[in-house]
Protein backbone atom coordinates (compact mmCIF):
# COMPACT_ATOMS: atom_id res chain seq x y z
CA UNK A 1 0.00 0.00 0.00
CA UNK A 2 1.58 2.85 -0.77
CA UNK A 3 1.51 6.24 1.82
CA UNK A 4 0.83 9.20 0.66
CA UNK A 5 3.50 11.68 2.20
CA UNK A 6 1.61 14.74 2.43
CA UNK A 7 -0.44 12.11 5.16
CA UNK A 8 2.74 11.62 7.19
CA UNK A 9 4.00 15.31 7.00
CA UNK A 10 0.28 16.30 7.89
CA UNK A 11 -0.18 13.86 10.85
CA UNK A 12 4.01 14.84 11.87
CA UNK A 13 3.40 18.04 12.39
CA UNK A 14 -0.05 17.69 13.96
CA UNK A 15 2.09 16.07 16.63
CA UNK A 16 5.02 18.50 17.14
CA UNK A 17 2.04 20.79 17.67
CA UNK A 18 0.31 18.87 20.27
CA UNK A 19 3.78 18.46 21.88
CA UNK A 20 4.67 22.16 21.61
CA UNK A 21 1.39 23.01 23.45
CA UNK A 22 2.35 21.18 26.75
CA UNK A 23 4.94 23.99 28.32
CA UNK A 24 6.86 24.26 31.41
CA UNK A 25 6.49 27.28 33.31
CA UNK A 26 8.49 28.30 36.04
CA UNK A 27 8.46 30.56 39.45
CA UNK A 28 11.14 31.40 41.87
CA UNK A 29 9.90 34.01 44.01
CA UNK A 30 13.43 35.02 44.96
CA UNK A 31 15.55 35.34 42.27
CA UNK A 32 12.60 35.56 39.49
CA UNK A 33 12.40 38.39 36.83
CA UNK A 34 8.23 39.05 35.45
CA UNK A 35 9.29 40.18 32.40
CA UNK A 36 10.88 37.38 31.35
CA UNK A 37 9.03 34.21 29.55
CA UNK A 38 8.63 31.57 32.34
CA UNK A 39 10.21 28.89 30.22
CA UNK A 40 13.35 27.87 31.53
CA UNK A 41 14.94 27.96 35.15
CA UNK A 42 17.12 31.01 34.20
CA UNK A 43 13.56 33.41 32.95
CA UNK A 44 11.34 32.15 35.85
CA UNK A 45 8.77 34.27 36.83
CA UNK A 46 9.02 36.27 40.65
CA UNK A 47 4.98 36.70 41.48
CA UNK A 48 2.34 34.92 42.12
CA UNK A 49 0.38 37.32 40.48
CA UNK A 50 2.06 37.13 36.86
CA UNK A 51 1.59 33.27 37.48
CA UNK A 52 -2.12 34.23 37.73
CA UNK A 53 -2.67 35.86 34.78
CA UNK A 54 -1.68 33.30 32.75
CA UNK A 55 -4.05 31.07 31.12
CA UNK A 56 -2.53 27.48 31.40
CA UNK A 57 -3.31 24.79 28.47
CA UNK A 58 -3.70 21.10 28.88
CA UNK A 59 -0.73 19.40 29.34
CA UNK A 60 1.28 22.68 30.84
CA UNK A 61 3.18 22.92 34.28
CA UNK A 62 3.72 25.40 36.81
CA UNK A 63 6.72 24.52 38.61
CA UNK A 64 8.01 26.26 41.77
CA UNK A 65 11.54 26.72 42.71
CA UNK A 66 12.25 24.67 46.00
CA UNK A 67 13.12 26.75 49.24
CA UNK A 68 11.62 29.70 48.27
CA UNK A 69 8.38 31.51 49.70
CA UNK A 70 5.95 32.33 47.30
CA UNK A 71 3.19 35.04 48.94
CA UNK A 72 -0.30 35.68 47.90
CA UNK A 73 -3.35 33.18 46.65
CA UNK A 74 -1.87 31.30 43.85
CA UNK A 75 -4.96 30.89 41.47
CA UNK A 76 -3.30 30.04 37.94
CA UNK A 77 -6.09 29.84 34.94
CA UNK A 78 -7.05 27.31 32.55
CA UNK A 79 -8.05 23.42 32.63
CA UNK A 80 -6.28 20.81 31.51
CA UNK A 81 -8.46 17.96 30.01
CA UNK A 82 -8.14 13.76 29.77
CA UNK A 83 -5.11 12.30 29.55
CA UNK A 84 -3.84 16.00 29.42
CA UNK A 85 -3.95 17.57 32.85
CA UNK A 86 -2.11 20.93 34.31
CA UNK A 87 0.37 20.32 36.73
CA UNK A 88 1.70 22.52 39.34
CA UNK A 89 4.49 21.55 41.46
CA UNK A 90 8.01 22.22 42.14
CA UNK A 91 11.74 21.82 40.78
CA UNK A 92 15.03 22.22 41.91
CA UNK A 93 16.44 20.47 44.95
CA UNK A 94 15.98 21.42 48.86
CA UNK A 95 12.76 22.48 50.94
CA UNK A 96 9.36 22.58 49.04
CA UNK A 97 8.27 25.68 47.85
CA UNK A 98 5.93 27.59 49.94
CA UNK A 99 3.08 29.25 49.40
CA UNK A 100 2.05 31.75 52.27
CA UNK A 101 -1.87 32.43 52.05
CA UNK A 102 -1.96 35.06 55.06
CA UNK A 103 -4.41 37.57 54.47
CA UNK A 104 -6.09 35.67 51.78
CA UNK A 105 -8.81 33.36 51.45
CA UNK A 106 -6.58 30.52 50.43
CA UNK A 107 -2.73 29.97 49.69
CA UNK A 108 -3.91 28.01 46.53
CA UNK A 109 -7.38 28.51 44.58
CA UNK A 110 -9.41 26.63 41.51
CA UNK A 111 -13.00 27.73 40.40
CA UNK A 112 -14.61 25.84 37.93
CA UNK A 113 -11.59 24.28 36.76
CA UNK A 114 -10.54 20.38 35.99
CA UNK A 115 -8.17 18.46 35.09
CA UNK A 116 -4.92 19.62 37.45
CA UNK A 117 -2.11 17.72 39.02
CA UNK A 118 -1.33 19.64 42.10
CA UNK A 119 2.10 18.11 44.03
CA UNK A 120 4.99 18.92 46.06
CA UNK A 121 3.86 21.77 47.59
CA UNK A 122 3.89 23.74 51.15
CA UNK A 123 1.08 25.67 51.58
CA UNK A 124 0.48 27.75 54.96
CA UNK A 125 -1.81 30.20 55.68
CA UNK A 126 -5.11 31.26 54.12
CA UNK A 127 -8.67 31.42 55.50
CA UNK A 128 -10.78 29.83 55.96
CA UNK A 129 -9.27 27.95 53.57
CA UNK A 130 -5.21 26.17 52.19
CA UNK A 131 -6.30 24.54 49.58
CA UNK A 132 -9.60 25.32 47.85
CA UNK A 133 -11.26 23.74 44.75
CA UNK A 134 -14.72 24.53 43.76
CA UNK A 135 -16.94 25.66 41.22
CA UNK A 136 -20.83 25.64 39.89
CA UNK A 137 -20.33 24.14 36.75
CA UNK A 138 -22.27 20.72 36.27
CA UNK A 139 -19.06 18.53 36.52
CA UNK A 140 -15.78 18.96 37.76
CA UNK A 141 -13.54 16.41 37.13
CA UNK A 142 -9.57 15.16 37.85
CA UNK A 143 -7.94 16.64 40.61
CA UNK A 144 -4.98 14.59 41.84
CA UNK A 145 -3.11 16.04 44.91
CA UNK A 146 0.01 14.54 45.75
CA UNK A 147 2.57 14.83 48.63
CA UNK A 148 1.58 18.08 49.75
CA UNK A 149 1.77 20.28 53.27
CA UNK A 150 -1.02 22.14 54.28
CA UNK A 151 -0.92 23.90 57.73
CA UNK A 152 -2.21 26.62 60.11
CA UNK A 153 -4.83 27.42 58.31
CA UNK A 154 -6.71 30.50 60.40
CA UNK A 155 -9.81 32.21 61.71
CA UNK A 156 -13.14 30.95 62.71
CA UNK A 157 -15.24 28.56 61.10
CA UNK A 158 -18.40 29.93 59.79
CA UNK A 159 -19.40 26.91 57.67
CA UNK A 160 -18.34 22.71 57.90
CA UNK A 161 -16.74 23.39 54.46
CA UNK A 162 -13.55 25.27 55.38
CA UNK A 163 -10.37 24.15 56.59
CA UNK A 164 -6.94 22.77 55.09
CA UNK A 165 -7.95 21.00 51.66
CA UNK A 166 -11.56 21.48 50.51
CA UNK A 167 -12.93 20.17 46.97
CA UNK A 168 -16.35 21.81 47.46
CA UNK A 169 -19.30 23.14 45.22
CA UNK A 170 -20.23 26.56 45.75
CA UNK A 171 -22.82 27.31 47.67
CA UNK A 172 -26.12 25.96 46.59
CA UNK A 173 -24.30 25.03 43.06
CA UNK A 174 -25.59 21.68 41.82
CA UNK A 175 -21.91 20.92 41.01
CA UNK A 176 -20.76 17.43 40.84
CA UNK A 177 -17.04 15.99 41.49
CA UNK A 178 -15.27 13.15 39.71
CA UNK A 179 -12.13 11.12 40.03
CA UNK A 180 -10.42 12.90 42.82
CA UNK A 181 -7.43 11.34 44.42
CA UNK A 182 -5.57 12.88 47.74
CA UNK A 183 -1.87 10.75 48.02
CA UNK A 184 0.28 11.40 50.62
CA UNK A 185 -1.05 14.86 52.39
CA UNK A 186 0.58 15.85 55.72
CA UNK A 187 -2.08 18.52 56.50
CA UNK A 188 -2.27 20.49 60.40
CA UNK A 189 -3.08 23.12 62.84
CA UNK A 190 -6.10 24.91 61.52
CA UNK A 191 -9.16 26.35 63.70
CA UNK A 192 -11.30 26.13 60.40
CA UNK A 193 -13.22 23.18 60.40
CA UNK A 194 -11.98 20.13 58.55
CA UNK A 195 -8.33 18.72 57.76
CA UNK A 196 -9.24 17.11 54.14
CA UNK A 197 -12.65 17.72 53.25
CA UNK A 198 -14.39 16.10 49.59
CA UNK A 199 -18.06 17.22 49.35
CA UNK A 200 -19.19 14.93 45.89
CA UNK A 201 -22.29 16.94 45.25
CA UNK A 202 -24.23 18.75 47.35
CA UNK A 203 -26.20 17.50 50.45
CA UNK A 204 -28.92 20.20 49.95
CA UNK A 205 -29.76 18.38 46.06
CA UNK A 206 -33.10 15.27 46.12
CA UNK A 207 -32.02 12.02 47.71
CA UNK A 208 -32.09 10.53 44.01
CA UNK A 209 -29.89 13.25 42.27
CA UNK A 210 -25.96 12.20 41.27
CA UNK A 211 -23.69 11.50 43.37
CA UNK A 212 -19.64 12.40 42.93
CA UNK A 213 -17.44 9.31 42.47
CA UNK A 214 -14.58 7.60 42.07
CA UNK A 215 -12.75 9.40 45.21
CA UNK A 216 -9.44 7.88 47.05
CA UNK A 217 -7.47 9.71 50.14
CA UNK A 218 -4.72 7.67 50.85
CA UNK A 219 -1.55 7.64 52.95
CA UNK A 220 -2.08 10.91 54.84
CA UNK A 221 -2.10 12.38 58.07
CA UNK A 222 -4.41 15.01 59.84
CA UNK A 223 -4.11 16.33 63.13
CA UNK A 224 -5.47 18.97 65.54
CA UNK A 225 -8.02 20.73 63.40
CA UNK A 226 -11.22 22.28 64.75
CA UNK A 227 -13.59 19.72 63.23
CA UNK A 228 -13.74 16.28 60.93
CA UNK A 229 -10.46 15.30 60.33
CA UNK A 230 -11.17 13.55 56.90
CA UNK A 231 -14.82 13.50 55.28
CA UNK A 232 -16.06 12.39 52.03
CA UNK A 233 -19.78 12.94 51.66
CA UNK A 234 -22.35 12.57 48.91
CA UNK A 235 -20.13 10.98 46.76
CA UNK A 236 -19.72 6.64 45.30
CA UNK A 237 -16.66 4.62 44.76
CA UNK A 238 -15.11 5.88 47.58
CA UNK A 239 -11.56 4.56 48.76
CA UNK A 240 -9.95 5.75 52.26
CA UNK A 241 -6.88 3.57 53.66
CA UNK A 242 -3.67 3.71 55.35
CA UNK A 243 -4.39 7.27 56.72
CA UNK A 244 -4.13 8.68 60.31
CA UNK A 245 -6.25 11.28 62.21
CA UNK A 246 -5.93 12.39 65.60
CA UNK A 247 -6.93 15.74 67.03
CA UNK A 248 -9.92 15.84 65.82
CA UNK A 249 -12.91 17.85 66.50
CA UNK A 250 -10.89 20.44 69.06
CA UNK A 251 -13.67 22.99 68.63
Amino acid sequence: MKIDSRIVLMCLAMACAAAAAQTVHYLNCKDGNDALDSLQPATAWKTIAQANRFIFQPGDSLLLKRGTVCSGLLWPKGSGREEQPITLGAYGFGPLPQILGTGNEAGIKLHDQQYWNLENLDVTGGSPYGIAIGGSLPRLAHFHIADVVVHDVTGEPKSKQSGLIVIAQDEKAATVFDDIVIDGATVYNSTQWAGILISGASYLRPPDSPRGSNVTVRNSVVHDVAGDGILVEEAKHVLIERNVAWDTGMQ
